[in-house]
């Protein structure tokens, strides 16, 4: 395996049926009547779709696509699309401030913008600030996707491929980009199946949870 898209893709074919993602109804009560249960096989058929609208367009390497779209299963759908094409996704936290969004999609060069269509009063309070860059595009809005900048060819996606570029806190100056690739995933979730000792995790049986929004590294 050598991307996160790899990973889940084996995940899909080993246990198609169990689940994927489950967010409890108290969770998401906010866009839910009930609690969310997604197979691996549904989640990979989303994943899917969304992946040929990508290619379509000619999303590929070296491309980075800003995502706002909480804590959702949609994050994951777009994320894994985008990581199978070798694009990178920079994950923006709709609660910050316009001008602290608009600096990170800004100094990301980030060449779209994937929205929630509940958050469109905030990214219309964002658009000035970006000054018409880059596209703004409702996640149900799919045949609104610009076609990217055109890039030269570059390396097979893999392993050090960028996979995410997540910012900083900025406590001390301005956010810092943090370049994280495929390898960097791979490895950081690894770790958490492969503790052992009281962390022992079953294979098709025990499933993780997390409390923490999916602009942080440890919940990605």
């Amino acid at each position: 395996m050598e991307t996160v898209y790899q990973a889940f893709r084996v995940a899909v074919q080993r246990y198609p049926d169990h689940e994927f993602l489950h967010i409890p109804a108290h969770a998401c009560r906010l866009y839910s009547s009930a609690a969310i249960s997604l197979s691996y096989a549904r989640a990979e058929e989303q994943v899917h779709d969304l992946r040929k609208y990508y290619q379509r367009m000619g999303y590929g390497r070296g491309h980075r696509v800003a995502l706002m779209l909480q804590n959702r299963p949609d994050f994951f759908f777009h994320w894994f699309a985008l990581n199978a094409l070798g694009v990178s996704v920079v994950p923006i936290n709709d609660e910050m401030a316009a001008d602290e969004q608009a600096y990170i999609i800004e100094h990301s060069e980030a060449c779209l913008l994937m929205y929630l269509p509940e958050l469109a009063e905030k990214v219309s309070a964002l658009a000035p600030l970006l000054q018409g860059r880059p596209d703004c595009v409702a996640s149900t809005e799919l045949q609104r996707l610009p076609p990217p900048p055109q890039l030269a060819a570059g390396e097979a996606v893999g392993t050090a491929t960028e996979c995410a570029l997540l910012y900083t806190s900025g406590s001390t100056g301005k956010p810092k980009g943090c370049i994280l690739s495929n390898e960097y995933y791979l490895l950081s979730g690894s770790r958490y199946v492969e503790l052992g000792d009281l962390c022992t995790i079953e294979p098709g049986s025990d499933r993780l949870i997390t409390p923490l929004p999916l602009v942080h590294m440890n919940a990605m």
